[in-house]
């Protein structure tokens, strides 16, 4: 028998694999990890930030992050915490973009 995640061999006696820690139900298959879908939501909202109303997507793109952020702290079966964290970097890198074709600078004095 071999783990859906990381595909190590593993007996069909254990509760999780030696190898990844993947947790296994009784029938010894690998429980179903689900990605989270704020994570997704955060990521999708900075990319179409880019190229459509950033003015829309930039804010829910952040507002996504920090739900994505609390929901899996609460929920470690849940995947996503890379996706999350390159949305969050995307999101700065494309604020920094928009100050930076606007001209706008948010440290400057007027």
């Amino acid at each position: 028998m071999y783990c859906t995640e990381c595909g190590q061999q593993i007996s069909p006696t254990v509760k999780a694999c030696p190898g990844c820690g993947c947790p296994l139900s009784a029938n010894g298959k690998a429980d179903a990890r689900t990605t989270d879908i704020f994570a997704i939501l955060a990521f999708a909202s900075f990319m179409m930030g880019f190229w459509l109303l950033p003015i829309l997507f930039v804010p829910a793109g952040y507002i996504f992050c920090i739900v994505s952020k609390y929901r899996l702290k609460e929920n470690p079966q849940l995947k996503g915490r890379w996706l999350q964290l390159t949305a969050a970097i995307l999101g700065i890198g494309e604020m920094l973009y928009l100050f930076h074709t606007l001209n706008v600078s948010p440290f400057s004095q007027q």
